[in-house]
């Protein structure tokens, strides 16, 4: 009867603990906030920073960004956090990745004044997850005066 306690027992501990394990494996992951200033009325520049998590990065040239209106153009993005090589084993090349958190900028600019909302679409490569996040944020130009 004892053993069979204490068999009970480490197989609840067991679970628990990879329970909890599972649970920081499932959270761990990049967290993208963004922030807007407006220019002028036409025009936003947008602020996209992606918080990476200790030992993660994301891919320089997996980073995209689009708009769900032709009336919504995007400027260039630009960064100041700097990339460093890693040896990517699937392509069998060095690729270009960040590895800290990383700030990115750009400019939304209407191109027709009746145009008040749209979406920007931002995606890119996060190492952890072995793919493609994408994010989805609101633009307004009605808030602009």
């Amino acid at each position: 009867m004892h053993h069979s306690k204490q068999i009970k027992s480490n197989a609840v501990g067991i679970a628990i603990l990879f329970f909890s394990l599972f649970l920081n494996i499932a959270t761990l992951q990049a967290t993208t906030t963004i922030k807007s200033h407006a220019i002028d009325a036409n025009n936003q520049e947008l602020t996209i920073t992606v918080a990476l998590q200790p030992h993660d990065f994301v891919y320089k040239e997996f980073i995209d960004f689009s708009v769900d209106s032709p009336a919504v153009t995007l400027s260039g993005w630009q960064t100041t956090t700097p990339t460093t090589e890693y040896f990517d084993p699937i392509a069998q090349e060095k690729k270009k990745v960040f590895e800290n958190n990383l700030t990115i900028k750009l400019t939304a600019t209407r191109q027709q004044p009746n145009i008040d909302n749209a979406s920007l679409h931002f995606s890119y490569f996060l190492h952890s997850k072995k793919g493609i996040n994408e994010e989805i944020f609101p633009l307004s130009f009605t808030d602009i005066k």
